[in-house]
């Protein structure tokens, strides 16, 4: 049976979660915002990381229209 790319990257992603939920449990002598932080900052890192290879722009066109674009989502 062959899988398709889709149920490759299903199977990588619940690994890796798997993984990450161990981390946290061996971190568990750290306060849990400090954790929360730290797997913030990765995954915005990951994330940028990810999108450079596929050469894909994280920023709108034109920033002058990011801000009231993005304003009225935020204040909901």
């Amino acid at each position: 049976m062959s899988l398709t790319s889709g149920a490759r990257y299903m199977l990588l992603s619940t690994l890796l979660f798997a993984l990450m939920n161990v981390c946290v449990k061996l971190l568990s002598h750290l306060p849990p915002l400090e954790i929360i932080l730290f797997r913030s900052v990765l995954s915005v890192i990951l994330s940028y990381l990810m999108l450079r290879a596929l050469r894909i722009r994280p920023w709108a066109p034109t920033t002058s229209t990011l801000l009231p674009e993005a304003l009225p989502a935020f204040c909901r």
